[in-house]
């Protein structure tokens, strides 16, 4: 699972405009076809609206409020780790024979001074 949020953080009308593509509707049709979530209220699906009870369920975990909800570890990686991580996962799916010289090159890499790691995926400490 993946989480893609969207944020004004300066209300230009650029900013605005782009933000009506993440409307209400636009994550109510998103949910309906059962690609995607919203934590948003005025984009949930009604009570008793159709759907599988998987998505039903997951949807319902991912609102509840006293749930640990966390992001994957890339998440707290500096984008260089973040994106050298990306490209040893491919390459180990391609070549599973090389997971010890991508864990050797990634930890090469996130040993680099002054990177910037994020201390938690998490919103809350489980």
């Amino acid at each position: 699972m993946s989480g893609d949020l969207v944020a004004l953080l300066h209300a230009t009308p650029e900013a605005k405009r782009l933000t009506r593509y993440a409307s209400a509707e636009a994550q109510r049709a998103w949910s309906a076809a059962e690609s995607g979530f919203s934590v948003d209220a005025e984009a949930r699906p009604a009570p008793g609206a159709a759907g599988s009870a998987w998505h039903r369920s997951l949807a319902d975990i991912l609102i509840d409020e006293h749930a640990v909800h966390c992001f994957d570890a890339s998440d707290a990686m500096p984008p260089s780790v973040r994106d050298a991580f990306a490209e040893a996962t491919i390459e180990f799916l391609a070549h599973p024979d090389h997971l010890e010289a991508l864990l050797r090159s990634l930890d090469t890499l996130s040993g680099t001074p002054g990177l910037t790691w994020v201390p938690s995926v998490c919103d809350r400490v489980p």
